[in-house]
């Protein structure tokens, strides 16, 4: 007779078992691939904006200062080298934070819904495509977050069916989920060892108190001490003594 069904497992569940980090495991795959990706975005934003802002501050700064006098021709580069080097940092962090977010949000959305679908297509790149536009727009009231959410959606779809494409050409999706299964499968190991040491060391602490039950249930003791109580007394005697005699002894 086979025994019941096992129950089937739901987003959430896949969700939190993949990105759960134990103690002695490596980070997983997901969270790997979302930290690289916010990196690289910052980084790539940073470099474009740095050069964009560099250039439009360096021509701000001929354009306010073309009738200017400099005392040579030395200063006026260094305060040009030097404007220009503050248009790249200024405009380097405003747009490397922006892409991060960028990244942040689309790569995690769609990570989220791989795991939650359990199935890699371009659905997943047009909902977090979407959902990027959004939350990009939405401070803008409703109207732009509803243009965001279409625009991010449709810049999304030939993004992701280029992804998907070569994602099955190179066999990247087979290779994640035997990388997923193959960490599950070493969780439910390292829980099954776990489990076992727990069950021995139940079963030591069981047989110490078993061994000890009969010392102490020994009515022997219990009589002793019940019929003798003058055996108490005698004690708390020599204990009184024994403290007169080093008071004594001090003074």
């Amino acid at each position: 007779m086979s025994g019941p069904a096992a129950a089937p497992e739901s987003g959430w569940n896949r969700i939190i078992t993949t990105i759960t980090i134990r103690p002695g495991e490596a980070p997983p795959n997901e969270l790997v691939e979302l930290a690289n990706a916010i990196l690289a975005a910052s980084f790539g934003g940073f470099l474009f904006g740095g050069f964009v802002g560099a250039r439009h501050a360096g021509d701000r700064f001929i354009l306010m200062n073309s009738n200017a006098k400099f005392s040579s021709t030395m200063q006026a580069q260094r305060q040009l080298h030097a404007a220009s080097m503050m248009g790249f940092i200024r405009h380097g962090c405003k747009w490397g934070w922006k892409m991060a977010a960028f990244a942040a949000i689309f790569s995690g959305t769609h990570s989220l819904l791989t795991l939650y679908r359990n199935r890699d297509d371009v659905l997943n790149y047009v909902g977090a495509g979407g959902l990027t536009g959004c939350l990009f727009r939405v401070s803008a009231g409703l109207k732009p977050a509803i243009g965001g959410t279409a625009l991010g959606m449709l810049l999304s779809f030939p993004i992701g069916m280029l992804m998907h494409g070569l994602d099955l050409t190179l066999g990247g999706g087979k290779e994640r989920e035997r990388v997923r299964l193959e960490r599950l499968k070493a969780r439910a190991d390292m829980e099954e060892q776990w489990k076992a040491k727990l069950g021995a060391t139940t079963g030591l602490i069981d047989a110490i108190e078993k061994e000890l039950q009969p010392v102490l249930n020994n009515a022997g003791l219990q009589d002793y001490y019940m019929i003798n109580p003058s055996q108490d007394a005698s004690l708390a005697e020599s204990d009184s003594a024994s403290a007169d005699v080093n008071v004594h002894d001090k003074k």
